[in-house]
């Protein structure tokens, strides 16, 4: 009687640690990413919470989805430009440069700007003709620039990206990204001071050399409104919807929410940016 009362709780005892084991096992963020997207009140066709620290997926909803991602597009055009360029240099502005539909700085043809302040203007306005000034800088082709940026795209993560042109207009040629890709690519670029810095600024003065003014201010209305907001981008089209990338930092956590073709982003982004934090903090 006292063997068979041991080996039972042998039994129960080994049971136990199986089930532990298991547990172990399972990643962390299934339950994550299994959240009912009406919880949530999830309005985008594709989004994504990712932690800036270690690029773990907090919540995502299709967020695989190859989609249209609009203007998103610049932060990719802005990433290759501090790659290959000094910030310090120049660049002449030229009718090819200018000769674009869209939101603009208004650069006009024989400008002389720096590449920093174009990035400047890239990322806080959403200049068309910013994108078309650091493409065609790079080898006077425009598709040598879109070659370019399909190449470091893939060497960052963005699996399945693919890019036509350096501003996310659709109407001729399509960029194709996905949630993952862009959230990827925001870590990327936070981890480089530079950007940090241009992301959160609110507004931004741009003298030339021939003492040209252009002031620009941060499209990203989280900027100017949210304390906790580090920046990011917006984008639209009438094919794309409305697109955007925000970063958001909680004491020493910070993580980085993108939604693709999307109503209410604005809100959207606060409730998932306030879920990836507690999904952060489950973790102690």
């Amino acid at each position: 009687m006292v063997m068979f009362v041991k080996f039972k709780f042998i039994g129960m005892f080994l049971i136990i640690i199986i089930i532990v084991m298991i547990g172990l096992l399972v990643p962390k963020t299934n339950s994550d990413q299994m959240v009912n997207t009406v919880t949530l009140n999830d309005t985008s066709k594709s989004s994504i919470v990712l932690d800036l620290y270690n690029n773990e997926v907090l919540y995502e909803n299709d967020a695989y989805r190859k989609m249209l991602p609009a203007s998103l597009t610049k932060v990719l055009t802005a990433y290759v430009a501090y790659k290959y360029y000094d910030l310090n240099d120049f660049v002449v502005i030229t009718h090819d440069m200018i000769n674009v539909e869209g939101s603009k700085i208004y650069l006009e043809v024989g400008d002389v700007i720096s590449v920093k302040d174009l990035i400047y203007g890239l990322l806080l306005c959403s200049g068309n003709d910013a994108a078309l000034a650091l493409a065609y800088k790079y080898s006077g082709e425009l598709n040598d620039f879109i070659i370019l940026m399909n190449e470091i795209s893939k060497t960052i993560g963005m699996k399945d990206s693919n890019f036509e042109n350096p501003h996310g207009l659709d109407g001729i040629t399509n960029n194709y990204t996905t949630a993952y890709d862009l959230a990827i690519l925001y870590s990327a670029c936070y981890k480089i001071d530079f950007f940090k810095e241009v992301f959160k600024t609110k507004t931004y003065k741009s003298v030339n050399l021939e003492y040209k003014v252009l002031n620009f201010k941060n499209k990203h209305r989280l900027v100017h409104s949210e304390p906790n907001c580090l920046g990011g981008k917006t984008g639209y089209t009438k094919k794309a919807g409305r697109t955007l990338i925000t970063g958001f930092e909680d004491k020493f956590n910070q993580l980085v929410v993108v939604s693709l073709d999307a109503y209410s982003d604005w809100d959207l982004h606060k409730r998932l940016s306030s879920y990836g934090f507690s999904q952060i903090r489950r973790r102690f």
